[in-house]
């Protein structure tokens, strides 16, 4: 919501950027959760849960730091850029 309160006072580049990022940011998110789904239901053995839990946390992590990064930016830097 911080994105698109903000993309109407933007520059034509920033709205764009804008736009992009918050796309961007929803489509990585509705990925994440399509592939944990469909990987819950594939694994077999305890070795294989481990790996599997340790990849969706490593890109949760990464997605939540993109995510903040992008909030920041939209706080931040967005406002200033006419």
């Amino acid at each position: 919501m911080v994105g698109i309160g903000e993309y109407s006072h933007e520059s034509a580049a920033a709205s764009h950027f804008s736009i992009t990022l918050i796309i961007v940011t929803v489509l990585l998110w509705i990925i994440f959760f399509i592939a944990d789904g469909k990987v819950r239901k594939r694994i077999g053995g305890e070795r294989e849960h481990n790996v599997v839990v340790d990849l969706l946390t490593l890109t949760g992590t990464f997605l939540a730091v993109f995510t903040l990064l992008g909030v920041g930016f939209f706080v931040v830097i967005a406002p200033r850029v006419h």
